[in-house]
């Protein structure tokens, strides 16, 4: 499987196993409110045996809103992987309510991460990015009630749609980036400028 085929299949919304293949939890990421409902809503890594590949172990991530993972499928889930473990990488409240997810993995040469915006129930992805060969940057941060995200703009979706018009750069700095701030109100990120940079030290 190349890169290209792996990354467009690792995100599934509301994942759930074939019949006769039981899930189990290897552990519990997360356990509290955060969407803001008042309920507790669950993060976990889970696996299970897949009988159509010699019984080899794979694993996804899932989550759970307002809901206990035992008795009810997940509002969100990636693939199930042997090649690829998803992680949360970190949980952002949002001060208006909720709170920003960004799980990701890292597959052959590639990275992706993929952010959650998740309030009273209800789960939207609101943007996704991979970085090639190590070519590229992802930096999401919060200062007080801001959030905000600086992102090389290859492989970088909002809302499914990639950004139109990439800045040109120069050798010295040669990563088009993209500036953006997370808009509660429209439940999505929002470009505020596009500069150039420079690669990233290993």
């Amino acid at each position: 499987m190349n890169t290209a085929t792996l990354l467009a299949s690792l995100i599934l919304l509301g994942a759930s196993a074939l019949p006769g293949q039981s899930v189990r939890p290897d552990s519990t990421v997360l356990n509290r409110d955060i969407d803001g409902s008042g309920k507790t809503d669950y993060i976990r890594i889970e696996h299970k045996r897949d009988k159509s590949n010699e019984g080899q172990q794979v694993r996804r991530l899932a989550i759970y809103l307002d809901r206990t993972p035992a008795s009810h499928k997940p509002q969100w889930a990636s693939a199930w992987s042997y090649e690829v473990d998803m992680q949360l990488d970190t949980a952002l409240t949002v001060p208006s309510g909720g709170s920003i997810l960004s799980v990701g993995g890292s597959a052959a040469d590639a990275s992706f991460t993929t952010l959650l915006f998740v309030r009273h129930s209800k789960l939207r992805v609101v943007l996704e990015h991979n970085i090639d060969n190590g070519y590229g940057d992802f930096r999401l941060q919060q200062h007080g009630n801001e959030i905000t995200l600086d992102a090389s703009q290859s492989n970088l979706k909002i809302m499914g749609r990639e950004i139109a018009g990439i800045v040109r750069c120069t050798e010295k700095t040669p990563i088009p980036m993209a500036h953006l701030i997370f808009d509660a109100r429209k439940e999505a990120f929002i470009l505020r400028r596009q500069y150039c940079s420079a690669p990233v030290p290993d």
